[in-house]
Parts: C-alpha cells; structure tokens; sequence
C-alpha cells in the first residue's frame, strides 16, 4: 500500500491531503504533486540513494550538456561583470566541469565543490579547475562568495530548502544564487514518463520545482526572487535569487 502523507511537502510544509495528489509510484515509493506550492517529491526517502560520482558525471559529456554549460558560462559571466569587481563564484555541482572551465578562460575568480574525491581530482586534473569535495551542503563557514550558481542540482535534495539556507550562510551581503533546474511546468500535466520523472536512477530527481515552489523557498530562507526564466528547449528554468532585501 502506498502512503504519500509520511512527510510534509519540503517546500511548503503542506500537509493537507486534499493538496496533495498521487503521480506515480515508483517501485513502491510515492511521487507526490504538491498543488499548494506545484512540486513534485517523493514522500519517503528511496531504498536506494544514488551515487554521484566520476561514472555518473561522465555521462554529462554529450553535445546538448556541452552546449548548455557554455550558456551558463556567458550568462554567469555576464552577471559577475556587472557587479563590483572582483567578484568571488561557487559553482554548487560541477558536473563536467565545462561552466568552470569557461569562466576561468574569462578571467574570473571561479571555483566548485563536489561529492567524491575521485571525481573533483578527474577535474582538476584535466580542466586545471579548483574542485573541493565533500558536499555543497558540508561546506563551512560564511559570507564567502558573490555568487553562488548550480545547474541541476538542488533537484537531486531530499529537503531542497537546506541547499537554499546552505547558500545563504555563504553568501555575501547583496549576493546572488543561480539555479537551474527542471521546470514542472513543462512536465505534460504531471506525465509519470516526463524524462526529467524518468531519469537513469529511478529516485535521481528528489523534488521538482516551478516558479511558485522557487519563490514559496526564496521567501522561507528569506530571499528574494530577483530574475525568473523559463527554458522550454531544457525544460528548465533559471531564478536568481538575493539577500538584498
């Protein structure tokens, strides 16, 4: 039997059954649609978590995710410069290593954190970027960074509202936070075999987020939306959020 009311909504700490709507039951774990705040999660934690390490992440070397971090790359750049030099990045989930890799080619002070060791020296190595293990979540300290950017990450968070106050505490006052990440919206009315519900590993992407469930996580961490867009060829969007209040 599946339950779905075995944790509140992570965005919004809905409970109310009535708001709460059954997508899919993936291998006995339940895919949840959160009409309050319009997320997708799981209601319980998978059997199985998945591995994120240098296997998983070469994967991410296709044409379309070369082309994409070279967008993010301009786009982050293009951001950095128009705010009082120098400006400090964190690149939340390096992935392939090509957004850091660019943003180094134009002479920004960028660095990344990722999962296995194993990974972050691949990217070192080859790329001659600065990658710190560990966790984005395990990072120390505060007020580090200018900018705090990750493409397709904060998906993969049991509780996505720890990634957002995790880059808030390393933030800098009148900092920005980048995300990128797939867009409920464009999910065909919550289709069970929309691909970003139908990933490699059955329980990859943990919560999925849209406009309003972005900006109910902003408001809760106390930020603020500052940019919103949509991007139907990734089915994807970018928010940009703020300390500047």
């Amino acid at each position: 039997m599946i339950t779905f009311t075995s944790r509140p909504c992570p965005v919004c700490d809905n409970t109310n059954k009535k708001l709460l709507t059954l997508i899919d039951d993936v291998l006995g774990v339940a895919r949840i649609h959160c009409v309050k705040c319009n997320c997708a999660f799981f209601a319980s934690k998978p059997r199985f978590k998945p591995v994120y390490d240098l296997k998983y992440n070469l994967h991410f070397f296709r044409e379309g995710d070369l082309l994409k971090a070279k967008i993010m790359a301009e786009k982050v750049a293009t951001f950095a410069r128009s705010l009082p030099q120098p400006v400090s990045i964190l690149e939340a989930g390096v992935g392939n290593g090509f957004t850091l890799a660019n943003l180094k080619i134009k002479g920004l002070n960028a660095e990344g954190v990722d999962l296995t060791p194993e990974h972050c020296d691949f990217l070192q190595k080859y790329f001659n970027i600065k990658v710190c293990g560990g966790g984005f979540e395990n990072m120390t300290g505060s007020n580090i960074y200018d900018i705090i950017y990750s493409s397709h990450v904060i998906e993969h968070f049991f509780q996505p509202l720890n990634f957002i106050l995790t880059a808030k505490r390393l933030l800098k006052n009148k900092g920005y936070i980048i995300i990128d990440t797939p867009d409920l919206d464009y999910s065909n009315n919550l289709d069970p075999n929309w691909h970003h519900f139908k990933t490699r590993h059955l329980w990859e992407h943990q919560v999925i987020l849209s406009e309003k469930a972005i900006l109910t996580l902003a408001k809760r961490a106390g930020l603020r939306l500052a940019i919103f867009e949509q991007h139907r060829a990734f089915n994807s969007f970018q928010a940009t959020l703020t300390n500047d209040n």
